[in-house]
């Protein structure tokens, strides 16, 4: 075992310990509200309402309309591919504590394999990534967005279309939305071109067969929206900002929806003017796994900020983007983006400190600015790649 990997292993120890005492001390539940009900804290939450939907739906009880079963009687949210699954009588230790466990610790095991922090910069990098408020919720709720963001990993290093075939169609049976990593068959070399095309079509056709069949538990979703809908400190939308800067400043209460996309556009216009075509992603990065990983975490994060008011662990996808900005940092703009994300993740951090500790929000309201920032750039990032996937598209036809 060479030094770097004793170096890593003992960063895992050690990102494994400070977890453990965060829980152990309760101050996690500090950073992150736990899922109470009957003055019962119930780790894994979000684990937990899958696990009783399974048991009620086995009692014949449309679990996307109700779902008794659950402490908090939160209805079914995800595929229907979960309630295949018999209900859990047996090894209940295993499945509510070391399967949730087993997946936490092969997340935090890949972000050190992506990030591979080897100085002081990436080591920071590296711990406000897993220490946030949005890691530190998917970890206690144990939300799917953990194994969608391992199979995104997944998708990118595996070698044959065919197993990543297979990989998408299990993903997005549990999440719809992310059919968005069907754009994987976009990168492709000229040799691969028709094959990548085809498998993009297949993909395209089974999610919209899948939609068909789900149409009706989608709709029972959609009129049960507010059930499931976070308070406006925990949401990672285009509504966040207008929803918690609205009761401090008059024009956003007034116009919530015009200020906030002039404001957007203001960004997106100084972000333009920071870059100055100094964004190298060009056709000839398409095969560099960190490239692929930017795009993929990009569309998800700019395609789900504008659709739905995301409860914030959606933010993990950011760590798909740090890849590619820390093996370029030498370039100034990702550099001045990697500096930019390590701010954003101190206010995060201190917003959430200082709400709990003093209930003032107006840290939330400068967080959720800089949300609108990232977005913005994201936004330059996928307008470069679009430009250069046509110009190489129309090469190779």
């Amino acid at each position: 075992m060479n030094n770097d990997k004793i170096k890593l292993f003992f960063v895992f120890l050690f990102t494994i310990g400070c977890l453990y005492l965060l829980y152990y001390s309760k101050y996690l539940f500090e950073i992150v509200p736990p899922i109470v009900s009957n003055g019962r804290i119930f780790l894994f939450g979000d684990w937990t309402a899958i696990v009783s939907a399974i048991k009620c739906n086995n009692q014949g009880i449309n679990v996307f309309f109700e779902n008794p079963c659950d402490p908090l009687k939160r209805i079914h949210v995800y595929g229907s591919i979960f309630l295949l699954f018999p209900t859990i009588t047996k090894f209940k230790f295993f499945f509510f504590l070391i399967f949730p466990l087993i997946f936490i610790i092969s997340f935090i095991i890949v972000v050190l394999y992506l990030i591979k922090p080897a100085n002081l910069f990436s080591f920071i990098i590296y711990f406000l990534a897993i220490f946030n408020p949005s890691t530190l919720l998917l970890f206690e709720r144990f939300n799917f967005d953990l194994i969608i963001f391992l199979g995104m990993v997944f998708l990118v290093f595996a070698k044959r279309n065919i197993t990543k075939f297979f990989t998408l169609i299990i993903i997005f049976s549990m999440k719809f939305w992310s059919i968005i990593l069907a754009s994987i068959f976009l990168f492709f070399n000229k040799a691969k071109f028709k094959e990548n095309l085809i498998f993009f079509i297949i993909s395209i056709m089974l999610f919209s067969i899948l939609i068909f069949f789900e149409y009706e538990n989608l709709d029972l979703i959609n009129k049960s929206s507010s059930q499931i809908t976070a308070s406006k400190y925990f949401i990672f939308s285009i509504d966040a900002f207008e929803k918690i800067a609205s009761d401090k400043f008059v024009v956003i209460s007034k116009y919530p929806i015009i200020s906030t996309y002039i404001l957007l556009f203001l960004l997106l216009i100084i972000s333009f003017n920071l870059e100055k075509n100094s964004l190298n992603v060009s056709y000839n990065r398409f095969d560099e796994n960190e490239y692929q990983l930017l795009i993929l975490s990009s569309l998800i994060l700019i395609i789900m900020f504008f659709v739905f008011d995301n409860v914030y662990y959606r933010e993990i996808f950011l760590i798909g983007c740090l890849p590619f900005f820390i093996k370029y940092q030498k370039e100034k703009y990702l550099k001045y983006l990697l500096y930019f994300i390590i701010f954003r993740y101190f206010v995060f951090n201190l917003a959430r400190i200082i709400l709990k500790e003093y209930d003032t929000d107006w840290l939330y309201v400068f967080k959720n600015l800089l949300d609108l920032f990232l977005i913005s750039n994201l936004m330059i990032i996928i307008i470069y790649f679009t430009r250069n996937y046509y110009k190489k598209l129309f090469q190779l036809v």
